[in-house]
């Protein structure tokens, strides 16, 4: 591999503009361990405008220890950023654009995922607590964020706008769900009681999270925790997935916590399309603890979700402290 590699830098001097490839934008399969790719547009014309896509994903990343840092990644015709197999392991991405213009204010889609973390991947940071480490990811043709795939295991989701403009109070919408964690992928850590740790998860066509379960052991040991899902940056405003906030399907959710036991760890989560919470038949148990549904930040102003609060069709969950007040049917 190439030891020392950094592709662009801090300054619009060292910008790269990366576009209209045929196949990927900038490709870390094979070398490029512990590289450094600051600054560029991928996907996006110079004037950080205007699409310029290439063909397949914007970064493809197979080994470990590359940080991504503050590059538009748009436009691409496959997934924005690839993380994929146990090579791909500490990969992290801080305060990128991914799927909209350099402003942060236009769509400018890749064609699948914004971010794509697969394939037995460990240990992956997306955002942090820092001022500038969390990334926008909006616009996208699928999930905002989606991590899958057994083996998938220590993904981390700090700080990020998913769905929403850069201000957080306008839909910039990805057209499936902002987050899903499909196919055994476990560990998985989104939103903490730290500040700056929680997400704003609101906008998107889908749910805003969904676990997805699996013939295997299914999606489990999910921490969600300090999240505003469903309105918008200030938490006062309705800024709605048009599906549930978070839905658990069959077969996903063991060890997986909503929320935690004081105020730091609690999620809002409402105006969104559907139900709050869908835990559906055959989900495992789920601890639901301490979240605001349905009602604005200060737990005052009701911001119904249109459907029910919670819709629990699963045995044996732990459902506890929560403020559910304002949803509809």
């Amino acid at each position: 591999g190439v030891l020392g590699l950094t592709i662009g830098g801090a300054s619009a001097a060292e910008r790269n503009v990366i576009g209209g490839n045929a196949q990927i934008g900038i490709d870390l399969r094979t070398g490029g361990a512990g590289a450094v790719v600051q600054g560029n547009y991928i996907g996006i014309g110079a004037n950080g405008l205007l699409a310029a896509a290439n063909a397949l994903q914007g970064i493809a990343v197979q080994v470990g220890q590359v940080r991504i840092i503050g590059n538009v990644v748009s436009a691409n015709g496959t997934s924005g950023i690839d993380v994929w197999g146990a090579g791909a392991e500490g990969v992290r991405l801080l305060g990128n654009r991914i799927g909209t213009d350099a402003n942060g204010t236009v769509a400018r889609g890749n064609g699948n995922a914004g971010i794509t973390i697969y394939g037995g991947a460990r240990n992956s940071l997306i955002g942090g607590t820092g001022a500038n480490d969390g990334n926008q990811i909006g616009g996208n043709g699928l999930d905002g964020i989606l991590i899958l795939g057994a083996g998938t295991t220590g993904t981390v989701v700090l700080g990020n706008r998913i769905g929403t403009n850069a201000a957080g109070d306008l839909a910039l919408a990805n057209l499936r769900h902002g987050i899903l964690v499909s196919d055994d992928a476990s560990m998985v850590t989104i939103g903490t009681s730290a500040p700056g740790g929680g997400n704003l998860i609101s906008g998107n066509a889908g749910s805003g999270i969904r676990l997805e379960g699996s013939d295997g052991p299914g999606v489990g040991a999910v921490s969600i925790a300090n999240n505003l899902i469903g309105v918008d940056q200030s938490g006062q405003l309705r800024l709605g997935n048009l599906g549930a906030g978070i839905d658990v399907m069959s077969g996903a959710g063991w060890s997986t916590t909503i929320g935690g036991a004081d105020a730091h760890h609690r999620n809002v989560i409402s105006g969104n399309g559907q139900m709050g919470i869908l835990l559906w038949v055959d989900a495992q148990p789920v601890l639901v603890q301490g979240n605001l549904i349905g009602l604005d930040i200060d737990g005052v102003a009701a911001i119904g979700n249109a459907h029910a609060g919670m819709d629990v069709r699963s045995a044996d969950n732990q459902i506890t402290g929560n403020v559910i007040a304002g949803n509809g049917e």
